[in-house]
């Protein structure tokens, strides 16, 4: 489903796809257990992505770099994702 809502929630695009490179299937499953368990953080963030250009914060992309520069410290990318 590609379309502009997913900048809404921190995507640097319009295809969600394109941003999970660099952590895969684990930054996905992280970002949603934010999202499930932590819903009032969650909401704070993306009332501020689209309410505050200055304030903006790319939740959703700067959770997948998170997940993949865990993923390269902790040596769980076996080769799969890229390192720095």
């Amino acid at each position: 489903m590609v379309d502009e809502i997913w900048k809404d929630i921190g995507f640097q695009g319009k295809d969600p796809r394109t941003d999970f490179r660099g952590g895969g299937h684990l930054s996905l499953v992280c970002l949603m257990f934010f999202a499930e368990n932590y819903k009032d953080e969650w909401d704070a963030q993306i009332k501020c992505t689209k309410d505050d250009e200055d304030l903006m914060w790319l939740t959703a992309i700067s959770s997948i770099n998170l997940t993949h520069g865990l993923m390269i410290y902790l040596y769980m990318n076996a080769g799969e994702v890229p390192g720095y």
